[in-house]
């Protein structure tokens, strides 16, 4: 679920201060992987990122066909018309973000991206819901290396996405101070403004 949110003074929407922290993350040799790709806009901005690094894979998962697709093309627009200097990988699958690929490592994950919610354009009730995305964030913590992010946009703007961000963030509230460092962006005085938890593991935990 992607919104654009109207720009009114010097603070920025939550877009810059995600992207900021994904570009610290990614380095030569890495993976990224968006987790619910939904039209493809953070795959994308995965992917150019990874353009200026070599070796580097983009994996990009949505349960939905429709979302897969999607993200298909917008990654073929950019590679016909872009300024790529680097091609990483791309892979698509179709699956639930509860689960990921065996063939993903830790030594190479630098970054899990969600955008929670749902399909912008399609069926409201198809929506990520709080059990499974609990269960994903936890299997994305094992998964990201050390000094590697995992990063969750939250859309509290219905009610599943009130219960998803109340419950992302009170489990990351939960986390070892000395083994995860955690941070929110929320802007306190609009309840049903999207919200961001970052999750960065820490170095020799």
């Amino acid at each position: 679920m992607n919104i654009s949110p109207r720009r009114r003074g010097i603070i920025p929407s939550h877009l810059p201060f995600v992207h900021a922290l994904w570009e610290k993350a990614v380095r030569p040799g890495c993976t990224a992987v968006d987790a619910t790709c939904g039209n493809g806009k953070d795959t994308l901005c995965m992917y150019q990122m990874l353009s200026r690094t070599q070796d580097s894979h983009v994996v990009a998962m949505d349960i939905q066909q429709q979302a897969i697709e999607a993200t298909s093309r917008t990654i073929e627009t950019f590679v016909q018309h872009g300024a790529v200097q680097y091609r990483p990988r791309l892979t698509m699958l179709r699956a639930s973000h509860e689960e990921f690929p065996a063939f993903l490592t830790t030594e190479e994950v630098a970054l899990v991206v969600y955008n929670l919610g749902y399909l912008p354009g399609t069926d409201k009730s198809v929506t990520t819901m709080t059990d499974s995305t609990l269960r994903s964030l936890s299997n994305a913590l094992k998964l990201v290396r050390n000094q590697g992010l995992v990063c969750v946009t939250c859309y509290p703007g219905h009610p599943e996405g009130r219960l998803e961000e109340k419950a992302v963030c009170n489990f990351t509230s939960s986390l070892d101070y000395n083994a995860f460092d955690t941070v929110w962006f929320k802007r306190l005085n609009k309840d049903t403004a999207p919200s961001v938890v970052v999750i960065e593991k820490l170095a020799g935990k």
